[in-house]
Order: structure tokens, then sequence, then C-alpha cells
């Protein structure tokens, strides 16, 4: 590898490795949390209780599931990707 100031080669840190491999982990977890809140049946029968129970703590309720899964989807989605396409830039620059 040319380590010369006029190369354009990055050196890629073993903080940046360890900060990409969290921020990996942490994205799959949750797209994971998405998965299991989209195909499981126990949360919304149990949205379904407390709402039958006390309306307005079941409206509470569903709008946090909401916020949830709409959050958990969009940092399921973008955390890895984000990751990925640093890893690709990366490559891109030491060609």
């Amino acid at each position: 590898m040319d380590l010369s100031p006029e190369s354009n080669k990055k050196i890629i840190h073993y903080s940046d490795i360890l900060a990409l491999t969290a921020f990996l982990i942490i994205g799959i977890g949750f797209f994971f949390l998405f998965l299991h809140l989209h195909h499981s049946n126990e949360v919304l029968e149990y949205l379904n209780r407390v709402n039958l129970a006390n309306s307005t703590a079941g409206l509470w309720l569903t709008v946090i599931y909401g916020i949830v899964k709409l959050l958990s989807v969009i940092l399921g989605l973008s955390l890895p990707g984000a990751v990925i396409y640093k890893f690709l830039q990366f490559i891109n620059t030491n060609r």
C-alpha cells in the first residue's frame, strides 16, 4: 500500500470499523424489532384489550405503537443502508 502524501488512498481506522459495526448491529436490531411488531399478534391483542377497558389509554398505546413501528422501520432500513454506502464509498476511493 502506498502511504505517500500524494496518494489519494484513505486509511480506515479501527474506531471507524467499530462505529460502523455498532451502527450496523443497531440498525439490524431495529429492523428485527419492526418485523416482530409487524407479525406479532400478542401486541395487537393486548392493544385491543386495553382499548376495550379504557379507550383513552388504548388510543395512547396505539399511537405509541405506531410511532415505535414507524421509527423502527426507518432506522432499521436507513442505518444499515448508510453503513453499506459508507463501506462502498471507502472501497471506491481505494481503487
